[in-house]
């Protein structure tokens, strides 16, 4: 089970999403229950509920770090698959669709696999993130109704009857990329191949040496093909998402590298400095274009380098990085500028 380290402050709640606010058209009715938060939790509106009656299950490291002041530990479950001692403090899911449909998959697939059919189901989500997909996944295996619609988002009720099968052999994919096998999860970039964004860092990438850094790494693939050009490497590879975190572990096993796999959010449980770290940093937050997270990673990359250490970035090339590179580091180098790429280097002075 992936436990944060790191606690964040309780501090202000973070503002209601539109799912929440739905959700909080029902809240008189789902105050009375035990409640199961699970998916892409995005906000704090599961403080709402008393704590003794609330537990959270979620793939993402940073959402679990940021209710972990309030819940505490034991509440607090950010792990591949759900741990059965979820079954005995929960009577009712509030699940929040993610951007993906194979990881809601997963998700819900995992969690009925081992809650009770008298388990209270309600789903939500925003309708461009592939909401109305709950009613042919789940309509085979129980009775699915309409609840409730309003902010472009829609709220089904579930009750299961027949739980499907679920095996997690079912759920991993792999690719090849020079030699080395890639495996990979639902959920992860780039599931199905190699992105075209980190085909340009590997294509370009330079001699490396000491300690190395793939700073969000999905799959790994980044930080494999690092080991296998440089063996020396002493090599770290860190995400957010427990999806990802898995794949990596066994992207190395798969092509018997060594490594180590850290759950943090950024730089949050990263120790020591680094020589070089190499990056494809996402740019969204859910379905929204997003830069605060790259642009936390860069300010905070100078604190982490070694003396002469370098940061290597790949990114779209619309994205407004170059200005903030040179805020952070003074100056920067662009090794790659395609029409849709660039890869920039920078180096600690």
């Amino acid at each position: 089970m992936i436990r944060p380290t790191h606690q964040q402050s309780s501090g202000r709640c973070t503002p209601l999403t539109a799912p929440s606010q739905l959700l909080e058209r029902h809240q008189v009715t789902l105050s009375t229950r035990h409640l199961l938060f699970a998916g892409d939790l995005q906000d704090d509106y599961c403080r709402q509920f008393s704590p003794h009656h609330t537990s959270v299950y979620t793939h993402y490291y940073h959402h679990a770090r940021r209710l972990l002041p309030w819940l505490g530990s034991a509440r607090v479950h950010c792990t591949l698959l759900p741990e059965r001692s979820l079954t005995a403090v929960c009577d009712t899911v509030l699940y929040y669709w993610p951007k993906n449909k194979g990881e809601a998959q997963l998700h819900i697939f995992s969690l009925l696999a081992i809650l009770p059919v008298t388990t209270d189901w309600w789903l939500v989500g925003e309708q461009r993130s592939g909401i109305r997909h709950v009613e042919p996944l789940l309509s085979p295996f129980g009775i699915v109704t309409l609840v409730d619609t309003a902010r472009r988002c829609r709220l089904y009720r579930f009750r299961c009857t027949l739980p499907p099968p679920f095996d997690l052999l079912n759920y991993w994919d792999r690719y090849g990329y020079q030699g080395l096998t890639i495996k990979t999860l639902p959920g992860i970039f780039s599931r199905d191949g190699l992105d075209a964004g980190s085909q340009l860092l590997l294509e370009q990438l330079p001699a490396l040496q000491g300690r190395v850094l793939d700073l969000g790494c999905g799959a790994g693939v980044l930080g494999v093909v690092a080991k296998q050009r440089y063996p020396a490497i002493q090599l770290t590879l860190s995400d957010v998402q427990a999806p990802a975190l898995a794949a990596t572990q066994a992207t190395l096993a798969e092509n018997q590298l060594s490594g180590s796999v850290v759950a943090s959010e950024g730089f949050s449980d990263l120790q020591g400095l680094f020589d070089v770290i190499i990056t494809n940093p996402p740019f969204h937050e859910g379905r929204q274009l997003s830069t605060q997270a790259t642009a936390a990673w860069i300010r905070n990359a100078r604190d982490y380098l070694a003396p002469a250490g370098r940061l290597l970035l790949v990114a779209n090339a619309f994205l407004p990085y170059a200005t903030l590179l040179d805020q952070t580091f003074g100056s920067h180098q662009l090794l790659a500028n395609q029409s849709r790429f660039k890869l920039y280097q920078v180096t600690k002075q």
